[in-house]
């Protein structure tokens, strides 16, 4: 199992997973609130102790945002990253590349994979996962630039995911499809009995 196709693409995600999740982390624990903000909005919410405090909340994140925005663009340009959004259209192709850089690539592929649709997505709806795909691949790439050490990560998630992965196997072939279990079900009512 831990060779098939399946559980190395699910361990390359969970990977990438961690490494953004320790850079967003990085990110927010280098945030303060200048002094200067810090006594403003104190004297503004004087005596409001719930309002001061979603006061400061709000002025984080808006300063994390910022911050991610900053982030991503010195990384696109660390990393020669390349969008050709030109590419999206009615007949686009799974391997159609739609960004490129240093280590990370996006093909149209990774941002439908799994999911069935009767025409293709929206422009709009390709571009936003596009570029949150970007993101994720960006920070992941950056912590891993870092020297980031998951290995203990992975190999809880290797020893969690195994015998996961096992059971849905055996589910598969102990019950193919709905229409086994209906006539299980079917054919034993006394399961649904409440005593």
């Amino acid at each position: 199992l831990d060779r098939s196709d399946r559980f190395r693409k699910e361990e390359e995600d969970y990977r990438i997973a961690q490494l953004y999740r320790f850079y967003t982390r990085k990110l927010r624990e280098q945030l303060r609130l200048p002094k200067e903000v810090v006594q403003r909005l104190k004297q503004e919410f004087k005596g409001q102790a719930d309002a001061l405090a979603a006061a400061r909340a709000n002025e984080l994140v808006e300063r994390y945002r910022e911050l991610k925005l900053l982030t991503v663009r010195h990384l696109r340009d660390r990393l020669q990253v390349v969008f050709h959004e030109d590419r999206i259209s009615d007949d686009i192709r799974p391997d159609t590349v739609l960004m490129e850089g240093d280590g990370v690539r996006i093909l149209y592929g990774d941002l439908v994979e799994g999911e069935s649709f009767d025409k293709t997505p929206s422009r709009e709806w390709i571009e936003d996962r596009l570029y949150k795909r970007a993101e994720l691949l960006l920070f992941a790439r950056a912590a891993e630039k870092e020297g980031v050490d998951i290995g203990k990560q992975m190999e809880v998630y290797r020893h969690e995911r195994m015998p996961a992965m096992l059971m849905e196997q055996l589910e598969k072939e102990w019950v193919p499809d709905e229409q086994v279990m209906k006539k299980y079900y079917e054919d034993h009512p006394g399961l649904s009995y409440v005593p």
